[in-house]
């Protein structure tokens, strides 16, 4: 247990564990690695069967509201009293907000009230830029300038993103990309691979597609249904594992109705972080043809898992999926390149190889959670 005079990092984010995404796992790898810092995680609440406090290690939770989905409207407020509550006790605190979101608003009302704490903001958005700069009548693009301009430090997750700070006026920007636990993506577990494969019925002449990401229009799942039923016409013995919940579900399921492909496609829900290797281990494919993508968790954890990639090269997207030589890089919205894609990994084993091999090897050499832990590391010793 690290003592009370080890520096404080005050996390402001909208969601944490057990809610997952890659912002979530972020701050969860980082943190508990970071074991010369103590992390208070300020975070909405969202639901009664969620404490409202909870501490491991040098990790301490605070959740805030009633427990239900407002609870996100509430923490601007109620986490920001929280964090100033502590930052003002703690001499040696930082704030660390998580994404242009409510969470930084809790942080940048302890920065109004606190002038000198140092600020650290985080970007990990997904979203295409034209809803950053005119989604809700302009107003995200102009939270966007000012919450940027408040901070001390910023870290993006790709390329793409600080192209999109520095738009916004903010400096001292860094890269710090999302990573990947290598050792626990690449162990595989026979049995576990062989309990996916009966659950869902599961050839052993099946090719596997899999997509492992929310429901979301943003995710292009639609497109790789459409292009899916194209690929089966020439692979007739292949499924699509679609892990994940979202709220295009239904007319995902209705699609993969119309294509005819309803009985290939397989809508497997959320599965927990613990138990998603052996999907990896079972998919020969994992493709996501996104319309936006900050970076994108999922690819990565493919890679580790030795699966090659199809991807759009769309947002931070090229800074993993490299064409032909770390994946396959397809046309946005466009299922026969899909199709192109899906097929060059099935057909050519040397190619297969070849992306397998040198996406595995930048992961481990780039994106492991322990680089990245003292990536930020060395963000929050700044001065």
């Amino acid at each position: 247990m690290l003592d009370g005079q080890s520096p404080l990092i005050i996390v402001c984010t909208t969601a944490y564990l057990p809610y997952i995404g890659g912002a979530e796992l972020a701050i969860y790898e980082i943190a508990k690695r970071s074991t010369d810092l103590r992390f208070l995680i300020v975070t909405s609440r969202f639901s009664r069967r969620t404490p409202r406090f909870e501490r491991a290690g040098n990790i301490e939770v605070r959740r805030v509201g009633l427990g239900t989905s407002l609870d996100k409207w509430l923490l601007p407020l109620l986490g920001g009293l929280v964090a100033l509550h502590r930052a003002r006790k703690e001499p040696n605190a930082a704030l660390w907000g998580m994404m242009v979101s409510q969470g930084t608003i809790a942080a940048l009302f302890v920065k109004t009230l606190m002038p000198r704490i140092r600020f650290v903001l985080t970007l990990q958005e997904g979203d295409a830029p034209e809803y950053l700069q005119k989604g809700r009548g302009g107003l995200i693009w102009l939270f966007w300038k000012y919450a940027l301009r408040r901070a001390n430090q910023i870290t993006a997750i790709s390329k793409y993103l600080i192209g999109l700070a520095t738009d916004a006026g903010g400096k001292d920007i860094h890269l710090v990309p999302n990573g990947v636990d290598v050792d626990f993506f690449s162990k595989r577990d026979e049995d576990a691979i062989r309990a996916v494969r009966a659950k869902h019925g599961i050839g052993d002449g099946d090719t596997v597609v899999l997509s492992v990401s929310r429901l979301v229009v943003k995710n292009g799942l639609d497109d790789l249904i459409r292009a899916f039923a194209i690929f089966l016409r020439t692979h007739t013995h292949a499924k699509l594992l679609l892990v994940g919940e979202g709220g295009e579900r239904s007319k995902l399921e209705a699609l993969a109705k119309n294509e005819s492909v309803a009985d290939r496609v397989i809508f497997v829900g959320a599965v927990a972080p613990r138990d998603i290797v052996p999907y990896f281990h079972t998919a020969h494919v994992f493709a996501r043809p996104s319309l936006s993508e900050g970076l994108g968790i999922s690819f990565l954890e493919a890679m580790a898992a030795g699966v090659p990639v199809v991807a759009t090269g769309v947002g931070g997207i090229p800074d993993l999926v490299r064409d032909r030589d770390t994946g396959i890089i397809v046309q946005v919205g466009d299922a026969q390149s899909i199709v192109e894609g899906l097929a060059d990994i099935a057909d050519n084993n040397e190619l297969r190889d070849k992306v397998v091999a040198n996406a595995r090897a930048m992961v481990k050499n780039f994106y492991s959670w322990g680089t990245i832990a003292l990536y930020m590391q060395n963000i929050f010793a700044l001065k």
